[in-house]
């Protein structure tokens, strides 16, 4: 799966410890999204992702 392919509407960026080489075996992959309409959004990432093992929607306002 293509997942900054699915999400380049949303300009997305990857984030945290992998990109700048200093990762541990157990960390993630953060990824950063741009969007005008959380809701809308929001959506897209449920009908995209939801059916993978660990998937979480985090926002803050």
């Amino acid at each position: 799966m293509q997942i900054l392919e699915k999400l380049k509407e949303y300009n997305p960026i990857l984030t945290g410890t992998i990109p700048i080489g200093i990762d541990l075996p157990e960390s993630d992959l953060d990824i950063i999204c741009y969007c005008k309409d959380h809701s809308t959004f929001s959506f897209f990432l449920q009908q995209e992702f939801s059916h993978k093992e660990g998937f979480k929607v985090y926002a803050t306002t």
